[in-house]
């Protein structure tokens, strides 16, 4: 076979496979079914903000009505980031159904390219419905969050590995670490992890938002 005829074949498989993956996307709950991650970046432009928008494709945990929305701006290298998914996962497992959590990416930890790799590939463990088991195990390995750490996160929460290594290395969710970064940076965040509860900036003790629920 000569070399255009091999370019055609590998290209032909990329697609198919690329194809797939969509398809796969395309069956996940109904929350999420709505989006990709092109569609996101054109359909949901980001104009001067003054809260956190929340979008279909943010990951969440909680249900929609419940009377505490926190949303947090986080990185997954930044040791703080670490304190506070533990203190968020407390509050939220004494006030069951009562809050709200929803996860925006901002990689700022530099070297800047690696955090965003890392998001994206939590991301990619969102395509398949495992975002906040990725992000545990992440947090657990923050110190080495090499690719080949990445990997093996995938293969311990129970992705299919040919589907997550497809994804991220052909960067699929890089678009929706770059919206949430955007936003984050349009809403002048300098630091994380950043909260807003019920749309306003968080500054108090996190122990203090119990007392939104009494």
């Amino acid at each position: 076979m000569n070399q255009g005829g091999k370019f055609a074949v590998v290209f032909f498989l990329l697609i198919s496979a690329l194809g797939v993956l969509w398809i796969w996307i395309a069956r996940q709950s109904n929350e999420r079914a709505a989006w990709t991650p092109v569609k996101e970046k054109q359909i949901v432009p980001i104009i001067s903000l003054t809260q956190p928008s929340i979008l279909v494709s943010d990951p969440t945990q909680g249900p929609q009505n419940a009377p505490v929305t926190i949303v947090e701006f986080a990185d997954f290298r930044c040791p703080h980031c670490v304190e506070t998914a533990e203190e968020l996962k407390k509050i939220m497992t004494d006030n069951p159904g009562k809050i709200r959590l929803v996860w925006k990416d901002f990689p700022i930890i530099p070297p800047r390219e690696e955090s965003v790799r890392v998001h994206e590939a939590a991301r990619c463990a969102q395509i398949q419905g495992e975002f906040w088991e990725y992000h545990d195990e992440l947090f657990a390995h923050q110190n080495t969050l090499t690719e080949n750490q990445l990997l093996a996160s995938a293969v311990t929460v129970g992705l299919n590995s040919e589907q997550f290594q497809l994804c991220f290395t052909n960067k699929i969710t890089q678009s929706l670490v770059e919206r949430s970064f955007a936003e984050g940076e349009n809403l002048k965040i300098d630091g994380t992890p950043t909260l807003y509860v019920n749309g306003k900036k968080w500054n108090l003790p996190l122990t203090e938002i119990t007392l939104l629920l009494k």
